[in-house]
């Protein structure tokens, strides 16, 4: 299924090795054969549809309405944008690709997002991005449509205008909650335990760089770190679901928190470490978070 372009792609039996490329409904997101595997039916997300491909002859039969289509709302409208590829060059990804479901790969991704070729960042999450600007890991959009708008005409090289998209996919952006901390999701909170953490939070001053309510803050930070373009002040992304990331610093480069904050000692490598006594509720805090 090509979900981004609304086709799938079937290869005829060999010698042939080229794929037939069949127009479906909107999104196709799953699909099963006849027992005779002459037939293929695929169920079309955005379009609320069965499409019937003849396997036989590689073409379109007839398409099965699952029952009237609501009215869209910007935030409807918005999603199907954001799993539309035909937005970028010749349709070779969309921002689903990047932003799996709004969230992250978590992989590094190197575009012209800060302006530079050559100096890959890691992908952030999209969840709960909406109220947290300023945007992109330099802080240098302060509105989320100008980041999407930028990203659409440099990244995805969009050659439409970008306005009013952009306008719709910062309405389905906003429906999308921050990531849940997965210590709560398995009822393994320990309130006090949390507490503690929070406290040895503030003593640390990591409040300084990760305010309430969304753990980041406006500004850009030096933390002793410089990407492949010079730049030394990053914006500290939210700390909001961090228990489900497995990297973290904009290139990846640590792979747990306590790598990060232990062994690299962040964000002050010459700085004083975290007594170990205080390590576990803190980590406790942050994975709650």
């Amino acid at each position: 299924a090509l979900q981004g372009v609304d086709r799938i792609a079937i290869r005829p039996q060999l010698p042939r090795s080229y794929t037939d490329r069949i127009p479906v409904g909107d999104r196709p997101i799953d699909m099963v054969m006849n027992q005779e595997e002459t037939k293929l039916y695929v169920l079309n997300q955005f379009s609320d549809s069965i499409s019937v491909i003849d396997l036989q002859q590689s073409k379109p039969l007839h398409q099965i309405s699952l029952g009237p289509q609501p009215e869209l709302t910007d935030a409807d409208r918005g999603e199907r944008l954001f799993f539309d590829a035909t937005l970028s060059l010749r349709g070779w990804y969309s921002c689903h690709s990047c932003h799996t479901d709004g969230h992250t790969t978590g992989l590094l991704n190197d575009n012209l997002g800060d302006d530079h070729f050559g100096s890959p960042k890691r992908i952030l999450t999209l969840l709960g991005a909406h109220s947290t600007a300023p945007f992109s890991w330099l802080g240098k959009m302060d509105s989320l449509e100008d980041q999407i708008v930028k990203s659409l005409k440099k990244t995805m090289l969009h050659r439409g205008s970008p306005i009013e998209k952009a306008r719709l996919l910062v309405s389905y952006l906003k429906t999308l909650e921050a990531p849940p901390s997965l210590l709560k999701a398995r009822e393994d909170h320990d309130s006090t335990l949390f507490e503690k953490g929070k406290s040895v939070f503030q003593t640390e001053g990591c409040h300084e760089c990760h305010e309430q309510p969304t753990y980041t803050s406006p500004e850009t930070f030096d933390v002793g770190l410089t990407d492949q373009a010079g730049n030394s002040k990053f914006n500290p992304p939210s700390l909001r679901g961090l228990s489900q990331r497995d990297t973290f610093l904009h290139d990846n480069s640590a792979t747990s928190v306590e790598d990060l904050l232990f062994n690299q000692n962040h964000p002050d490598p010459q700085g004083t470490p975290i007594p170990s006594e205080n390590r576990k509720a803190l980590l406790h805090f942050l994975n709650s978070l």
